[in-house]
């Protein structure tokens, strides 16, 4: 059974920049689970909650530097096409 799901803000320094983007998370018998609220396709897991929020911010990462394409629910902004690549 899934526990109550929470949002949470998060500040994330790179690049000489400061972003604060949102991600929901809840625990799951003995791993933590969650999503970017901006993209929901992409899940992920920690054992602690350390541990989803560094892979979390992984994804975030490869996500806006282009790194691998977005399903149809990214933002337009950050699809890539075939002509692109």
């Amino acid at each position: 059974m899934k526990a109550e799901q929470e949002r949470k803000n998060q500040h994330w320094a790179g690049n000489n920049t400061m972003l604060m983007t949102q991600y929901v998370y809840w625990q799951d018998e003995e791993m933590w689970l969650g999503f970017l609220e901006e993209y929901p396709d992409y899940r992920t897991q920690g054992e602690t909650r350390e541990e989803l929020e560094e892979n979390l911010r992984d994804i975030h990462n490869a996500l806006t530097s282009g790194s691998f394409l977005c399903p149809e629910s990214c933002p337009s902004a950050l699809k890539r096409t075939d002509k692109e690549n």
